[in-house]
């Protein structure tokens, strides 16, 4: 009877060698790639002109939220950062 011996794969192992591939990957197409269509290139971002909410505005809508939450008997929400 023969025993099989394999090295024991770890998550930072493998996801190392999976980056590495990933990158090469990409090295390698990066430089094969076609150059951007000019309609693409002359798009940019859609909230380039969106103003920033005032701090005002920020807790008003925090008040509504907290009003709303009560009314639902909701105890917790969770927010993430962002545009969203």
């Amino acid at each position: 009877m023969y025993t099989i011996l394999y090295p024991q794969l770890r998550r930072r192992t493998f996801a190392a060698s999976l980056l590495g591939s990933a990158g090469v990957i990409l090295a390698g197409s990066v430089e094969e790639a076609n150059p951007v269509s000019d309609p693409v290139a002359k798009l940019k971002p859609m909230i380039a002109d969106v103003p920033p909410i005032s701090k005002e505005e920020r807790t008003a809508r925090c008040e509504k939220a907290r009003r709303l939450m009560a009314e639902n008997q909701l105890d917790a929400v969770f927010w993430e950062p962002g545009p969203a």
